[in-house]
């Protein structure tokens, strides 16, 4: 009998052991899961708060500087600067993952500029893929909750045509006969949120 005993209270004891073996192997996956899933950003949260501020604080930055320059300014014969190209692969619109990493921007914009300044559209088409890494940059900084508003699309149009008349060289605007700036509006033509 007492063989009996001893040889039940082995196997007990490598019954136990097993299950604390696994138990520590759950843990470590799991801890080493969380770490990943920290690391890529999936325990982070909007900070709506301050998004928001920095967004009511471009608008008074904007409010100012902007008012005789962005939705004042149009062209008189105006035509109009479509980017990205309609004809590319993705159909003319910058397909963006937000700031909040939950959803993402399809967009489409167009600028307008004057119908006499040919050089223009000729001085933005030799420069699309810098136009369309500062769109994306801009665009991708944004979280959802921003862009459900429609004073957040009036922000970003003044700092896409702020950014896009900031391409043009000194030269070019020394020999730029037009009034103003080369890009006069912007204009959304397509946004998607999902």
């Amino acid at each position: 009998m007492a063989e009996e005993e001893s040889d039940e209270g082995d196997g007990g004891g490598k019954k136990k052991l097993i299950i604390i073996v696994a138990i520590l192997v759950l843990l470590l996956g799991g801890g080493a899961g969380a770490a990943i899933a920290w690391k890529l950003g999936y325990f982070d949260k909007p900070e709506e708060g301050a998004n928001a501020n920095a967004t009511q604080e471009e608008f008074a930055e904007d409010d100012g500087r902007e008012k005789a320059g962005s939705s004042l300014e149009k062209a008189d014969n105006p035509i109009y600067f479509y980017f990205p190209d309609p004809k590319g692969e993705d159909g003319g619109a910058y397909i963006v993952n937000l700031m909040d990493r939950r959803n993402f921007l399809r967009i489409k914009l167009a600028a307008e500029v004057e119908l006499d300044e040919v050089s223009v559209m000729e001085y933005l088409k030799a420069r699309e893929p810098i136009i369309d890494d500062m769109i994306i940059t801009l665009l991708s900084n944004y979280d959802s909750a921003a862009l459900k508003d429609p004073r957040t699309h009036e922000t970003m149009k003044k700092q896409i045509k702020r950014k896009m008349n900031s391409i043009f060289s000194r030269d070019f605007l020394d020999d730029y006969s037009g009034k103003g700036n080369p890009v006069k509006r912007i204009m959304i033509r397509k946004l998607i949120l999902n």
